[in-house]
């Protein structure tokens, strides 16, 4: 593949970044929500496409196990599963992914960043460097400037913490300590993505309870407890994801069933890693961890499984619906799940029209915190925020989302 780094004789900004698009900011999207491989296309997504399309990541819940070559499953999605979701979900380009070695990176249009995978033992910006091997993902560019690398990674490690950072450094220093056998994928924005319905897959029961069996019953407890350390950590912060997208497009099922949910899995990955850190100095290990565990996969289905829309009562529903089939101009059967932008009659008078109506015939007001455009653009997102207008009128806000 050919790469590109600067002409090496090309006078350099001492200390300065090389230039990239101004939209790529590590900071533009919540890297909580993330993990080390996924973050960095969430903000490359970002940059082309927007908030909403950063999220799309966890449009869809899946539940898949594979199995790893300690015989525990895991749910870590592989970076060809975070490729796939890149070109299906969040409306990028594959132009070129290939392995290659650092020295080998030669030449590509100063700016442009490529997403590269590389093992953070030998990364010096992250807390891994020198004590754990393990996959990790950043973008990096070549100018003027020298090199840069920008890397939205948030998390809490053993060895300190992690954190969004663009860090600048001369071409021969990065390229001498990046190890062999890099990843490094070119890729450019395609369409723009169309907001979808939120979904699951994978969900089966016996799967679930397959997969905590396998943690309850594995021989060597450190191990089990190890893995499941990261585990659990993945299993909360794809749920946090799957619950942002599905507020950032109007189907999120109650909000406090989701908050006491999403609180359950962090509370479980914190147990888990206690109970690691507790049999690792020879201690007992806690009881129950399991159970928990499979406790909160089969809620996941039960939660977010639900039809979008429910949460929302049927009279706001169609109170919601008329509306917007009346200052539109069109039949209430073309409305479900459509996009109200793409049709012919929609402007942005049309929707404050829209909004002051529902507004009038449920005499509520609508929260400032809905009157932004992914909330008002779509009739589940309008009928969701009508609800919790309704329910802040009546005295029981946050029980619907």
């Amino acid at each position: 593949m050919t790469l590109l780094h600067s002409d090496p004789t090309t006078t350099r900004a001492p200390g300065a970044l090389p230039p990239v698009s101004p939209r790529l900011k590590v900071g533009a999207v919540d890297p909580t929500l993330y993990d080390c491989l996924a973050v960095n296309l969430a903000v490359l997504a970002q940059a082309h496409h927007g908030a909403v399309a950063a999220s799309a990541a966890g449009a869809e819940l899946r539940f898949a196990a594979r199995t790893t070559a300690s015989g525990l499953p895991t749910v870590e999605p592989t970076v060809s599963q975070h490729l796939r979701t890149a070109r299906t979900a969040l409306g990028m380009t594959l132009l070129d992914d290939s392995r290659v070695n650092a020295r080998d990176l030669a030449g590509a249009p100063a700016g442009t960043p490529v997403y590269v995978v590389a093992d953070a033992f030998h990364l010096p910006w992250v807390p891994y460097h020198g004590h754990r091997h393990m996959e990790h993902s950043f973008l990096l560019w070549f100018g003027a400037g020298g090199a840069a690398v920008a890397d939205a990674y948030h998390n809490e490690t053993p060895w300190g913490p992690a954190r969004p950072l663009v860090r600048r450094f001369e071409v021969d220093e990065l390229l001498a300590a990046l190890p062999a056998g890099l990843r490094v994928v070119q890729l450019a924005a395609g369409p723009a993505p169309e907001p979808g319905e939120a979904t699951l897959s994978g969900f089966d029961a016996a799967a679930i309870d397959s997969y905590a069996d396998a943690y309850a019953d594995h021989a060597d407890r450190l191990a089990a407890l190890d893995r499941l350390t990261l585990e659990t950590w993945l299993l909360a912060r794809q749920r946090r994801l799957h619950a942002a997208y599905r507020a950032a497009v109007g189907s999120a099922p109650p909000a406090a069933e989701v908050t006491e949910h999403l609180r359950a899995w962090s509370a479980l990955a914190e147990a888990v890693f206690l109970a690691e850190r507790r049999v690792r100095r020879g201690r007992a290990e806690p009881a129950g961890l399991s159970d928990r565990l499979r406790a909160l996969l089969h809620r996941d289905r039960e939660l977010f499984g639900r039809p979008a829309g429910t949460g929302v009562s049927d009279p706001v529903r169609e109170v919601v619906t008329r509306a917007v089939a009346d200052v539109l101009g069109v039949p209430v059967a073309a409305l479900p799940g459509a996009d109200l932008t793409a049709l012919p009659s929609f402007t942005s008078f049309s929707v404050v029209e829209i909004v002051e109506r529902i507004e009038r015939d449920l005499d509520v007001e609508f929260d400032a915190a809905d009157m932004v455009p992914e909330r008002l653009h779509r009739v589940d997102a309008l009928g969701a925020a009508a609800q919790r207008a309704l329910d802040a009128r009546d005295g029981i806000a946050g029980a619907r989302a």
